[in-house]
């Protein structure tokens, strides 16, 4: 788990992980802070959670260090703003990975938004932002339900789903994964922070099998206002026009593994956010479809994405390289 000045969400997170019926001698928490100022790490430190340093303070380094320090068989990563609801969600990871070999990672239900917390979040767990919802179309507030639309399932379980992945099929985003670290050091060294944005590819890319469990939603603090979404999408563009190719979560550094006419299909993007009139369409059809009017935003976040890669693609040229920020800070307290 990365933090960084995480105390108004970390104690919800770690209190839901150390609920899980696995039991507390089963489960080691890493936190790799990149430097708090606040409560982050007495608040890791009274759940038991070891506390390492992340130099670098981004995510993907955070990961890295943790990876590299865990002794368990499997790993999870999660967000400090992530609460796991299903407190049987890890022992039924455990056993799907148990009873499917070929199996090498699983993920949840789907990301929801808290109660009483900012509509926004309806949309950035539901679409994650504008480019991924174009370029996906999975929604990713139920991964249960719509990966099995998506994909074939080829083994039904009251507990899991397991779903195959054909090679002319996209691999979907998926966050959140629970695997076997022994599998990971086998294909990669999870020691590298470059493998980090890549996990999930290097792990489905042999079988290409992917397991789901039911009901494990996680209630994510994800974004607080409409300025904070905007801010977390430019981070990504630059994350992925101007870092893309060193070790940095986002597209560009897993693209590789996808076929060729899904790497294509991102040359439509621009258009398609620029028109303004396809966003606005797309954003109506989802508010109409999941009756939630926080997908409106969908609108004119996809503009505001477009203008920034525009934005990007500029400085690029110019050979100015932005310096990346902090990113994930939580900027609002849960009820």
């Amino acid at each position: 788990m990365p933090t960084l000045d995480s105390e108004r969400t970390i104690e919800l997170c770690l209190a839901s992980i150390r609920r899980q019926t696995l039991g507390a001698d089963a489960v080691e928490i890493l936190v790799a802070d990149g430097g708090s100022k606040d409560q982050t790490r007495a608040i890791a430190r009274r759940f038991d959670a070891t506390i390492l340093e992340n130099e670098r303070v981004l995510p993907e380094y955070g990961i890295s260090v943790a990876m590299g320090a865990a002794k368990g068989a499997y790993a999870t990563t999660m967000g400090s703003d992530e609460v796991i609801r299903n407190e049987r969600a890890f022992a039924i990871k455990v056993r799907m990975l148990e009873e499917n070999p070929r199996v090498h990672n699983v993920i949840p239900g789907g990301l929801r938004n808290p109660d009483n917390y900012p509509a926004i979040g309806n949309y950035v767990n539901f679409c994650g932002d504008p480019f991924s919802y174009f370029m996906h179309r999975i929604d990713a507030d139920d991964h249960w339900r719509s990966l099995s639309q998506r994909f074939e399932v080829v083994r039904e379980d009251p507990d899991y789903r397991v779903v195959v992945i054909r090679k002319d099929q996209p691999l979907p985003i998926c966050d959140g994964q629970f695997f076997r670290l022994e599998y990971l050091r086998t294909v990669a060294d999870p020691n590298d922070y470059r493998v980090i944005p890549r996990l999930f590819e290097m792990l489905a890319s042999r079988h290409r099998l992917l397991g789901v469990v039911r009901n494990d939603f996680i209630d994510h603090y994800s974004t607080a206002g409409y300025r904070t979404a905007k801010a977390k999408i430019e981070w990504r563009v630059i994350s992925n026009m101007h870092y893309g190719h060193e070790g940095s979560a986002g597209f560009a550094s897993r693209e590789d593994a996808q076929p060729l006419s899904f790497r294509m299909k991102k040359y439509s993007f621009l258009p398609y956010s620029l028109s303004v009139v396809a966003p606005v369409l797309d954003a109506i059809a989802l508010a109409v479809r999941t009756g939630k009017p926080a997908m409106l935003y969908h609108a004119p976040l996809a503009v505001h994405t477009g203008l920034s890669i525009v934005k990007h693609g500029v400085l690029k040229a110019m050979g100015i390289k932005p310096l990346r920020t902090a990113y994930g800070k939580e900027s609002r307290s849960p009820p």
